[in-house]
Order: C-alpha cells, then structure tokens, then sequence
C-alpha cells in the first residue's frame, strides 16, 4: 500500500495519543501542515523519478547514432525513427506535466504510434529476426514505461487531492 493511501486512511486520526482506543481529529493547522509537507515531499520524489526515467531514455540513444547496423543495410529512416521516440519519451516524462492541455498531450500517443510503425517496418524489412533486429524493440518499451510512469505520478496526485477533500469544511470552526 502507498504511503498516500495509508495517510489517507488515518489523516483524521492519531492513535498515537490516547490510549482508550478514542481517536481525536487533527486540528485545521495541523491538516494544513501535514498535506504541506506530504505535497513537498511528492514534488521531490516525482522530480527525481522523472529526471531518472528521462535519463533512463536518453541513455538508449547512443545505441542508434553508434551502432554500424543502425546505419547499414537501409536502417537509417529506422534508426532517426527510433531516436525521435526515444528523445520525445524522455521530454515528455521530464517536462510535460500530467495535466498539460493540447498540444503536449498528444506528443506520447504519437510517439507511441511511431514506435508501433518501427516495429513493423523492422519486421517486414527483417522477418526473421536475429541478433541485433531486437533492438527495434527499445522505442515501445520505453514509450510503454513512460505511459506507466506517468499514470503512477497522476495516480499519486489523485490520492492528494482526495486528501485535500478530506480536511474541515468549516474553516475557523
């Protein structure tokens, strides 16, 4: 279970406290320091996951601009198909916010389109494939990654703001 979820379960109680088994509700202070904190420290973890998984998908680059087959064999619209989708997923899980509208939300879908083209053209042009014709695989993992990174961020962002709706109605009650 997340963190988040199990907040959300005891945001309104500290067991802690007492020990007749009564709970007492946090104050409206307290709620607004706690989701404080919890924002903070969501904002930093989604920063560096996003900064490693962008990083993680720049690092596949290099295989397509080194690899002497990337080049030979008619592989080049390939290969700048490839490091387009790879280039594309590391931007959109780096900059693009979650809650972006139009244009930037359409950049994943079609990148992940492009890739599902790479790997048809990479099996018509290579049908039976060997040895380095998997590499054609690398941009729909990685756009599929993305999709699941960013539906884990949405996913926690959703928990928070299920939090927020959880704090007094009555302000200065």
């Amino acid at each position: 279970m997340s963190r988040l979820r199990a907040a959300t379960k005891r945001l309104l109680d500290r067991p802690d406290d007492v020990d007749d088994g009564v709970t007492a509700p946090l104050d409206e202070q307290e709620q607004l320091e706690l989701l404080k904190s919890m924002e903070m420290d969501m904002a930093n973890s989604n920063e560096q996951f996003r900064f490693a998984f962008a990083s993680l998908a720049c690092l596949e680059t290099p295989i397509f601009i080194v690899l002497p087959y990337c080049h030979n064999h008619g592989n080049k619209p390939l290969a700048y198909m490839a490091l387009t989708v790879l280039l594309v997923c590391a931007y959109v899980t780096y900059k693009v916010k979650i809650d972006d509208k139009a244009p930037k939300k359409y950049l994943l879908p079609m990148a992940s389109v492009l890739a599902v083209l790479i790997l048809v053209q990479a099996y018509l042009k290579h049908a039976p494939w060997a040895g380095y014709d998997y590499l054609w695989l690398i941009p729909g993992f990685t756009c599929f990654t993305t999709m699941v990174i960013r539906h884990w961020i949405s996913e926690s962002s959703s928990d928070l703001d299920r939090l927020r709706g959880m704090t007094y109605k009555l302000k200065g009650a």
